[in-house]
Order: structure tokens, then sequence, then C-alpha cells
């Protein structure tokens, strides 16, 4: 590991100074920037602490202004907040599904959003694409955990359980720099990869996530987080969704279905969404919802069995949406 400098920082204008000045990185929890560095992969100057900062790690609810949430919130924190598991429960559910209980303990909201890909070419030696290199490793090698939707120059996927969630509840983050502050749809921190931007964030270089504010809940809204991986080998999901739906008598008003481990960004099933729009929540508007899921996806060599698995974890998804809105109806 290349030898760095440490330094605390007590506000955000004072973290944003430090970032602006030449190869600084943040580091909260530390469950993302410490690896990275171990690997050689993030090779920073110096380490601004940004725990230090008072106020960060905050968790508020209003009915006028909905859920605050600071960017050093625990996951553990998240997960078992009491207002969260009441009125935001997909939250409360996808955070609870992220790693283990020690590191969720440590790791943050704004690391889990922010996390690099863990592709095991981006974090190995060989010279993948997103690091500059000719080629994705993954595309003709070992990809069974990998993208099958967006596929094409890096065919990693996002890790964050969080964004998904995130973004089905219309969530929007603040981000801070040396420059001021701005407002942006937590969708809008991911794209993806292209020559010219080998990134997979949207965050401008320098940018710190300093809260996160999710709109109060609608009547009729229910939601829930569905994740599917071998905990045997792989803490990350192989296939998760985050549904959100308003649904007034029997009948959906609104969907948000997103999701996780088939694409390099957060990947919103709009084709689902549409098929749900409008219609009853029964078997066959499900049937259409979990067809639609997997439409335009490309698997690679190992990693077809997403396929069906998407379609299924829709069906298991909506399906116990709908339970919860027959036995709560609006």
């Amino acid at each position: 590991m290349r030898r760095f400098t440490h330094v605390d920082a007590a506000t955000i204008d004072e973290a944003t100074r430090h970032l602006a000045e030449g190869d600084t990185r943040a580091i909260a929890g530390g469950s993302n920037i410490v690896p990275l560095m171990k690997l050689g992969i993030a090779k920073p100057g110096r380490l601004v602490n940004i725990k230090t900062i008072p106020g960060m790690d905050g968790i508020n609810f209003s009915e006028r202004e909905g859920l605050r949430i600071g960017a050093l919130a625990t996951i553990d924190a998240l997960a078992n907040d009491k207002t969260v598991k009441e009125r935001y429960p997909l939250l409360s559910e996808a955070a609870s599904s992220i790693a283990s209980p020690q590191i969720r303990n440590v790791a943050t909201l704004g690391g889990n959003l922010t996390q690099e890909p863990r592709c095991w070419y981006y974090r190995g030696p060989q010279p993948c694409w997103l690091k500059g290199g000719r080629m994705c490793y993954a595309a003709a090698g070992e990809n069974e955990h990998h993208a099958i939707l967006g596929t094409g120059t890096c065919n990693s996927i996002q890790p964050s359980d969080s964004a998904p969630a995130l973004i089905a509840l219309g969530a929007t983050a603040k981000v801070a720099s040396a420059s001021g502050e701005r407002t942006i749809p937590v969708e809008e921190l991911f794209q993806k990869p292209i020559e010219g931007a080998r990134r997979l964030s949207a965050l401008k270089p320098r940018e710190l996530i300093t809260s996160i504010a999710i709109p109060p809940p609608r009547v009729g809204g229910i939601g829930t987080y569905t994740k599917k991986m071998n905990r045997h080998v792989w803490t990350f999901a192989s296939v998760s969704i985050a549904a959100q739906l308003t649904v007034n008598k029997g009948t959906v008003k609104d969907a948000r279905l997103v999701v996780g481990g088939v694409s390099s960004i957060p990947w919103r099933l709009g084709q689902s969404e549409t098929a749900l729009e409008g219609q009853p929540l029964d078997e066959r508007t499900i049937e259409k919802a979990a067809e639609a899921s997997t439409q335009g996806s490309r698997p690679l060599k190992h990693n077809g069995y997403k396929v069906p698995l998407t379609r299924a974890v829709v069906t298991e998804t909506l399906t116990t949406l709908r339970i919860r809105a027959t036995h709560n109806p609006v």
C-alpha cells in the first residue's frame, strides 16, 4: 500500500477544501476505500476523515418533508431505525440485506452508494477496460456474476443494495464540493461508462455526498426488497429488486422497479413499470411485468441463469406486494 497522510475534517467545508487539494480521497467506514488501497487500485496521497464531522449521521423524518438521512448514517442504524421500518420498509429491508452485522455497524450509506465494482478483473492485476485497458476480460472469461442488461464495454455489476431502494423511493442526494452544493436524483449518481468517461459514478471529481432525502410516503404506497445470492461464496446480489408501488382500489397507479446484480448501474425496469401502471395487481399483470423485465437482456457465457432468475424475483416480489395490498386496501 502506498504511503499516505491522514487528516480529520471538522466541517463539510473543511472536507471539501481538502478534497480539492491534490490526490485526496474521503474515508468514513473504510469498507470501500481501504480494500482498493490494499489492491493498489486507489492510491491517494492523503485521506480526509469525514466521520469527525458532527451531524452527518442523523436520520430524521417529518410528515411534510419526508426522510432525511446523513451520508454518515451507518447501514445498521438505517436498517433498525423505527421510523424507517414503519414508513419505508423497502429501505429497511435493503439495508438489512447488506453484508454482515459487523460490516453494517461501520459501513455508511454514502459509502454504500459510492462503492466501486467488485468484479474480480477490475480488482485483480489485469488491465481491464474500466481501469484504462483495451478490453473487458469478463466478456469472454469467468462471468457468472456479471451483467445481463446494458452489457458492452464494461460488464461489471453495481454492488450497492441501498441504491436500487433509494431510486425506487424517488430519493435525491445533496452533494458538496469546494465550489458549492447541488441536489440531484440518486438515479443520476450512476452512469454507464463510455470511452472518454471510464467511470461508473456521475459525481464530479472532488464531490462528496452529504445527505439523502426521500419524499413522504404516498397514500397506498407499498414496497419491498428481494435479494437472491449464494451466501456461501458471494455476499452481493445475484439478482435483487427494489419495488415500490402505489395501489388504489386494487389498481396500480404508480410503479418503480429497480433491479441490482444485472447491470453496471441500478437498472430501472421501465417496460415492467408500464405493464403494471393502470392495471389490476393480479396474476396476469404480474406475469406480463415479469416477462418484460428481461427484454433486451444479453447474457454472457456463464450467467444465463440470471434471465429466468430475474423473472422469478420480479414475480415473487410483486406477488408479495399483491398480498400486502389485499390486506391493507386503500
